[in-house]
């Protein structure tokens, strides 16, 4: 709920996929325990920002709770193109693994391993 915070966590993730060369991004959200609807408003903005670039956003280590709220905002849509929502993953090395099928596979048409958004 600090929206000074928010902003912050939002500014500084926006300028590293600015300034990275890497074409994907991978959030790791384990010390993330909920999500306020407030707290939704940045995943929005990398969403969009991601989309506009063709990138991929991938996040893992997801409590319960934050996985139902992106699910619930329709941030996480698995039956949807992943080009347009956020990827969720078990953890890192699945995220690795779900970017590296991109080559082989059309968004469309991947589900990311070991999906928690099953399960919500």
């Amino acid at each position: 709920n600090d929206h000074d915070t928010l902003a912050e966590m939002r500014e500084e993730i926006l300028v590293a996929m600015q300034n990275i060369q890497a074409v994907h991004v991978i959030l790791d959200l384990r010390n993330v325990e909920l999500l306020t609807s407030t707290a939704l408003f940045p995943f929005i903005e990398i969403r969009e920002a991601a989309g506009r670039e063709g990138r991929h956003i991938v996040i893992c280590n997801v409590a319960m709770p934050v996985a139902q709220a992106l699910t619930v905002s329709q941030l996480i849509v698995e039956s949807r193109s992943h080009a347009q929502y956020l990827v969720l993953t078990e953890d890192i090395p699945a995220a690795i693994e779900w970017l590296g099928g991109i080559d082989v596979a059309t968004p469309s048409d991947m589900r990311p391993p070991n999906s928690l958004a099953q399960s919500v």
